[in-house]
């Protein structure tokens, strides 16, 4: 496939529901530095598209940026952005089993700053996860990135949630008012900040079933693998895992 100033390769980078991901090169270097996300689906990749080109208007910290966008000789929409050459922290901590509390840390310091961002300029992430997060390069592990923007919505000025028809994102991330009543805010985002943090650290999902995510009962903090792990650490998951989200750190 052609794109201007890049070529699309027919070598399959990763797979989704809703798209295949190529990887791509810039047509004056010929490296493979970019990759592009094609979608089986025009409505979810134009609404990904126009989520990404507002995004683009702001300086947001340890995101995917958006490089170009067309369609297909099939019709079919792309995107294409910047590739991270790191893996997924999901694959990371399948390698390692779990990561140390700092290296934990770091993460969260760079998801805490593009959740921010994000949350200042109106837009809620709506699936991250283990694998939506990047690490940057595998010599340098502590910067990450933010990826996959295909469920994010947008909130209207005075607007403090929305609710859809169906269930989207992953549903061992989804906070219980996401689970009952189809409810996206900025605080499900923080509830699945705070799967992913215990998740980091533990190796395994806080919660045996999407029936104890709704009434909020993780595992316990207080085993083995636990007790090397700060208080302070494991009191903001608490925090992050609260039911009521009025009562959930933002």
């Amino acid at each position: 496939m052609e794109s201007v100033n890049y070529t699309i390769s027919n070598e399959l980078y990763g797979e989704g529901g809703c798209s295949s991901v190529y990887l791509t090169s810039n047509n004056e270097n010929k490296t493979y530095d970019y990759i592009t996300k094609v979608y089986n689906s025009n409505k979810i990749g134009q609404k990904e598209i126009n989520i990404m080109e507002y995004i683009n208007k702001f300086s947001i910290r340890n995101i995917s940026q958006l490089v170009t966008h067309g369609c297909t000789k099939d019709d079919e929409l792309y995107l294409i952005t910047k590739r991270i050459n790191g893996l997924e922290t999901f694959q990371y901590i399948n390698m390692c089993h779990n990561v140390s509390e700092n290296l934990a840390k770091n993460w969260f310091k760079c998801l805490l700053d593009s959740v921010y961002d994000l949350h200042n300029i109106g837009i809620i992430h709506g699936d991250i996860k283990t694998e939506n997060i990047l690490i940057n390069d595998m010599n340098f592990i502590n910067s990450i990135t933010l990826i996959d923007f295909s469920n994010s919505k947008k909130l209207n000025k005075g607007q403090s949630s929305i609710y859809t028809n169906k269930l989207i994102g992953t549903a061992y991330y989804m906070a219980p008012e996401t689970l009952n009543e189809c409810e996206y805010s900025y605080q499900t985002d923080i509830w699945a900040m705070g799967v992913t943090l215990y998740t980091w650290i533990s190796g395994g999902y806080p919660f045996k079933s999407t029936e104890k995510a709704k009434l909020g009962k993780y595992k316990s903090m207080e085993s083995e693998k636990w007790s090397h792990v700060s208080t302070e650490c494991k009191d903001l998951i608490k925090l992050m895992l609260t039911v009521d989200k009025n009562k959930r750190i933002t």
